[in-house]
């Protein structure tokens, strides 16, 4: 049996990263576009802001959920090298939208305070990024403590226009559960979620 000397006394392996919480700059939730990475060749290169929005959001996998033929786009598949190029590392839990930051942020509130979740008022900041947070402290079906929050930000496009990007993301709680709570939200907001044409 080994014994420890002196020098390793009190420091213990670690499996976790060692990393500030309220570091911003460490994000896992926050990957640009994954159309925005794409060579400038690529990108189309004289389109109208609505058709240049759809072709910028068509890659993106967490699209793939509101479209009438669910899962991934065909180029994605071809174009695939390893399985994270198909299914990114970040959670499927957001969607985009085109409408102003006030007016969704009314509609989040509205669905909350009908899902009995209660809120404060969030008055969004219209320069700023993110455009607003809001808190969420809920049961989930099974009685369950479900803590997260719903972060809205601005995404830019290469026409220069942007979208909203609304993440929910979830603290504490059954992920299922709280994937059930994103679904009823945004079937809730269903108007002011941009929804890839067919």
């Amino acid at each position: 049996m080994d014994i420890d000397t002196g020098l390793n006394v009190g420091k213990f392996s670690s499996t976790q990263p060692e990393t500030p919480i309220a570091d911003k700059d460490w994000d896992w939730e926050r990957p640009p576009l994954r159309s925005m990475a794409s060579p400038a060749s690529s990108l189309p290169h004289t389109h109208d802001a609505s058709r240049a929005m759809l072709d910028t959001l068509a890659d993106e996998p967490s699209m793939s959920q509101f479209s009438q033929t669910p899962g991934p786009s065909m180029t994605l598949t071809q174009q695939a090298r390893r399985f994270r190029d198909i299914c990114p590392p970040e959670s499927l839990t957001r969607f985009f939208s085109a409408v102003p930051p006030a007016h969704i942020i009314q509609m989040i509130n509205d669905a909350l305070h009908h899902l009995n979740v209660p809120t404060t008022h969030i008055s969004p900041n219209p320069h700023g990024n993110p455009v607003a947070k809001i808190k969420v402290k809920a049961l989930d079906g099974r009685q369950q403590s479900l803590h997260g929050e719903i972060q809205v930000d601005r995404q830019p496009l290469p026409d220069g226009t942007e979208v909203l990007d609304i993440r929910f993301v979830k603290v504490k709680g059954d992920p299922l559960e709280w994937r059930r709570f994103f679904k009823k939200v945004v079937v809730l907001c269903k108007d002011g979620v941009y929804v890839p044409e067919s």
